[in-house]
């Protein structure tokens, strides 16, 4: 299965700046359009159909194009967060980020190198997609899901804080290879007191793509003379498997800001199901 889809919306609500005089300095306002289109393949087959074995599989597989198009105002760029890492842009996608780009470390003095200011990368990804298979054999049954993103970033807030030595906070391992004048060639810069910049640069806008093991089931349905039917014992486990290069907990965000939040939990469970 094919789709083709083409979605347009208006009047998105944004924090516009306002004069001052006013008493506050944004105000919520109707002033953008965003466009999402797309196209969307799906697969469900039968691999296999036999008296006492069955096996199924599907997948999909979605590619999103993201704009924002319009900003009806005379502000053609709106910045937010801590660091001013948000921007809206038309043109561009919604949830891309801006900041310097990263250039490397100076290996005379151990500082961070930086260049112009620019769009870092966007949390929409290229594409996204799912895949599962299912098997039936007698009276067991088994079934295991994934899901996948690929192409979005994520700004690792939480690894801005930690490479730095300020506060309380232990730092992270690998600090140890900072720049010294005995170990130049590196990327992390000197330890120093304070952050090469207030505003946000490229090493902390990270490739967010992952796959994930979603689900494993296993079940085995159990006959019954007397009540019920039959009913049915499983064991599941979800969330028990991430593949991605992100150095966060989790590469899965809303808003592709990460300052901390608390991975998904790998839950396991029993069940029983009871058929009359």
């Amino acid at each position: 299965v094919i789709d083709y889809y083409y979605k347009k919306t208006s009047d998105l609500l944004l924090y516009l700046p306002v004069n001052s005089s006013t008493g506050t300095t944004t105000q919520l306002m109707n002033a953008g359009n965003v466009v999402n289109r797309g196209i969307e393949l799906g697969i469900d087959a039968t691999l296999l159909q036999r008296r006492n074995l069955q096996w199924t599989v599907n997948g999909n597989i979605t590619h999103n194009h993201n704009e924002l198009v319009k900003m009806s105002s005379d502000v053609k760029s709106l910045y937010s967060g801590e660091l001013r890492e948000s921007i809206l842009r038309e043109g561009e996608p919604v949830g891309s980020f801006y900041g310097y780009e990263f250039l490397g470390i100076d290996e005379q003095n151990g500082k961070v190198l930086l260049g112009e200011q620019k769009i870092l990368g966007s949390h929409q990804p290229d594409f996204f997609y799912g895949f599962s298979t299912a098997l039936k054999w007698k009276r067991w049954d088994a079934s295991i899901s994934f899901k996948g993103s690929h192409g979005a970033k994520n700004v690792n807030l939480l690894r801005r804080s930690l490479d730095t030595p300020l506060g309380s906070y232990n730092a992270l391992a690998y600090v140890k290879d900072s720049w010294t004048p005995t170990n130049t060639h590196t990327d992390v810069p000197a330890i120093s007191g304070s952050w090469a910049t207030s505003y946000l640069d490229g090493r902390y806008v990270e490739d967010a793509s992952y796959l994930k093991l979603q689900n494993v089931n296993v079940g085995y349905t159990l006959p019954l003379r007397r009540i019920a039917q039959s009913i049915r014992l499983a064991v599941s486990a979800q969330n028990l498997l991430t593949i991605t290069r992100y150095k966060g907990y989790d590469p899965e965000l809303e808003t592709g800001i990460d300052q901390g939040a608390y991975p998904k939990s790998r839950t396991f469970s029993v069940s029983a199901e009871v058929y009359f």
